[in-house]
């Protein structure tokens, strides 16, 4: 192989905010966000990035000059819709990047420089639906400087020649993400950079490699293990000193072949001899338990501390590659020194092998166990409710807020006594990418800006984001004691919640008070395009004040509509502004205000003697211009003077030069006009008054302007 290893990221782990690098240069990458790490059937081991948040920067990058690289590793999406296109790999100065394309492409941009064009973007990319989702895909990017290719499970897919050189960038290098929108949801495993452009063949000999790395994962952790209650959920409650309680133990073939374990020659387990041995904490376990298998077909015996119990299967069977064998384990109980809390058990198996094999299989594996608290009486005299209103805007993009109100119920007696390690941790469900959570009240992306705080000194709040949850732990720094009647409040805001009506719930899991059994206690909360504050209603909007409704919308507010089924024609009130009848002599005169901010605001007023065109401001009178193309009245008033139809139909007419009239002399009571006579010379006419007093034709007069 001529290409030198730059960068090899297993990405089967994270620890202390870093996942490790196994070439040479130990560039190791800076994990931001929280991927998770996933048991892979494929892999042993994979990260689990959310969609929302989460990628892996590189600052310090490695061949930061290189001109021919290959960037390859393993993907496989989410299912679900892709709403855009997604960063698998790029430099944070967009110099090259790897893409997923909404419609399953890969895609490869990578910047050139030209002698006579200068800097150009290549771009190339493979055809539609050619990387899956919910399967994994082996993606190889490679370009030695005159061509680049994408592989797909070590095939070519695409290829583009180019004229140019490559751009040196030494910017910081991200995987799966840049910003809101385009980080990447779905599994990562074995990313790889080298410094030129590798051949198919050594495309596969890696793809080969990192498969069999998985094989010798397998052979050396066979087996997986669960220890689980009877809801199938890793706790152990802190329960009565008189009660125990019972945990599965399932042990599963993670292997590809057939595994058994060898019998064993003592009749119980010994702390040499032993199948399987579960090892736990110091002050895990409570003290003078007898924990016991609940079958025969399993024997068990336990350290007197409780720090081990070591079980053999006395009628062992083969397991097959993905089976499961359990059993049950009674008489358990928790230690109650610690209060709620978690803690880490681990399995360690001997004396396995597979069928046909005398080499033995040994190995440990850890999973988590949390410790609650049963103890106590189980109604704490707390109540949780929503005061304000208990709804929050559905459109994904208003920001909603809630005021949380934890009371306590009891009105007398010294009141509710909580310790400095007492919790309330208050939690709802996160929709993420590709989901369908209708009890989420936000996704993914919009949960980081939800917040919760209090004015009450008393509390100190940590705000966690679980993947699938956000929580908030609430702890008294100091006791204290909450009064009878008395509630802590809490605001809960920046919820942006999912586009969707429906319901909720907001959980407040309360831990370790004194008196009582740990619990849990739920409000629901509704996702609705209404909103109440007290008396009003805002319609997209969570500030209706001081309207008694509000709508906010982004084009179209409000439409008052009646169906065709009821059909047309006729008279229809579909809006009237009432005022009640009223005694006395005052009147209310209805306004409707039209306002943009500080620009400008206008009214029309409803009055007994018509309607009036005014300022805004409601304490004004001042009237306002009307503009309109025509105005169709019967009439018209300025001042004292009212101007009828004739009237108009006379000021038209001398407007356009159209206006007759008759000329009569009032003192005379006669009528001029000018005479047929001849005229005295070549120019001009005589004009007369008519002593027969009527009309005459020739006394018909026209007004024309000069202009």
């Amino acid at each position: 192989m001529s290409a030198r290893l730059v960068l090899h990221w297993p990405l089967d782990a994270v620890a202390e905010g870093r996942v490790a690098d196994l070439a040479e240069g130990q560039y190791g990458g800076d994990v931001k966000g929280d991927p998770q790490t996933d048991h892979d059937v494929r892999f042993g081991s994979c990260l689990r990035f959310d969609g929302s948040d989460d990628h892996l920067l590189l600052q310090n990058v490695p061949a930061d000059r290189l001109r021919a690289y290959t960037f390859q590793t393993w993907i496989k999406p989410l299912p679900g819709a892709r709403p855009a296109t997604v960063v698998l790999c790029a430099r944070n100065a967009g110099t090259l990047q790897v893409l997923l394309e909404p419609n399953g492409a890969i895609t490869h941009r990578f910047m050139v420089t030209r002698p006579l064009s200068g800097l150009f973007e290549a771009r190339l990319a493979t055809a539609p639906e050619t990387v899956p989702a919910g399967l994994w895909t082996h993606v190889a990017v490679t370009n030695d400087g005159r061509t680049a290719r994408i592989h797909l499970n070590g095939i070519q897919a695409s290829e583009l020649a180019f004229a140019g050189t490559r751009t040196p960038d030494p910017s910081a290098l991200t995987v799966c993400g840049v910003g809101p929108g385009r980080f990447f949801a779905g599994s990562l495993a074995h990313l790889r950079i080298y410094d030129d452009a590798l051949t198919p063949v050594e495309v596969k000999r890696d793809m080969a490699e990192d498969e069999a790395a998985l094989a010798a994962f397998v052979r050396s952790h066979p087996l997986d293990f669960a220890l689980v209650n009877d809801d199938d959920h890793p706790v152990l409650y802190i329960d009565e000193a008189a009660t125990t309680q019972a945990m599965t133990l399932r042990l599963t073939n993670t292997s590809r072949y057939p595994v058994e374990p060898v019998p064993l020659t003592v009749p119980v387990p010994t702390t040499a001899e032993y199948h399987c041995a579960l090892r736990l904490r110091p002050g895990t376990l409570a003290a003078g338990i007898a924990p016991r298998a609940a079958s025969a077909a399993w024997a068990l015996a336990a350290e007197p501390d409780g720090t081990a119990l070591y079980l053999q299967w006395k009628s062992p069977a083969t397991l097959a590659p993905g089976a499961s064998t359990t059993v049950r384990i009674e008489g358990l109980n928790a230690d109650g020194a610690g209060g709620t809390r978690g803690t880490r058990v681990e399995l360690e198996y001997l004396r396995w092998r597979h069928p046909g094999e005398q080499d033995e299989l040994t190995g440990t594996r850890l999973q988590f166990l949390d410790l609650v608290n049963h103890r106590g009486r189980r109604d704490l005299p707390l109540d949780l409710r929503l005061v304000g209103g208990d709804r929050v805007l559905a459109d994904s993009q208003a920001v909603s807020a809630l005021r949380v109100h934890l009371t306590h119920t009891l009105l007398d007696g010294p009141g509710l006594s909580l310790r400095k390690d007492s919790e309330l941790l208050l939690s709802f469900d996160v929709q993420q990418p590709g989901q369908d959570r209708p009890w989420a009240l936000t996704a993914s992306g919009d949960a980081p800006r939800a917040s919760l705080t209090t004015a009450d000194p008393r509390w100190r709040i940590t705000a966690e984001a679980l993947g699938q949850r956000m929580r908030w732990t609430l702890r008294p720094r100091e006791d204290l004691v909450l009064a009878p009647g008395e509630h802590l409040e809490l605001a809960l805001g920046g919820i942006v919640a999912l586009p969707s009506l429906g319901h909720a719930p907001i959980l407040v899991d309360y831990q370790d008070v004194p008196g009582y059994a740990n619990g849990t206690l739920t409000v629901p909360v509704e996702r609705t395009p209404l909103l109440f504050s007290g008396a009003n209603v805002g319609i997209g909007t969570q500030r209706p004040e001081p309207f008694r409704l509000a709508v906010n919308g982004v084009e179209n507010h409000l439409q008052l509509r009646r169906d065709a089924a009821l059909g047309g024609g006729g008279k229809v009130l579909f809006l009237e502004l009432f005022q009640d009848t009223s005694a006395g002599p005052a009147v209310t005169f209805p306004s409707i205000r039209f306002h943009h901010g500080e620009k400008f605001w206008h009214r029309i007023e409803g009055r007994p003697e018509g309607i009036q065109f005014k300022q805004g401001h409601l304490g004004g009178d001042a009237l306002i211009d009307i503009h309109a193309g025509t105005a169709v009245v019967a009439g018209l008033r300025i001042g004292g003077t009212t101007i009828g139809e004739a009237e108009l139909r006379v000021l038209k007419k001398l407007a356009a030069g159209q206006l007759e009239f008759d000329l009569f002399n009032v003192k005379q009571g006669e009528y001029i006009y000018a005479a047929d006579l001849n005229p005295l010379d070549a120019d001009r006419r005589h004009v007369y008054t008519w002593r027969r007093r009527d009309r005459l034709d020739q006394g018909r007069w026209r007004l024309h302007f000069p202009g």
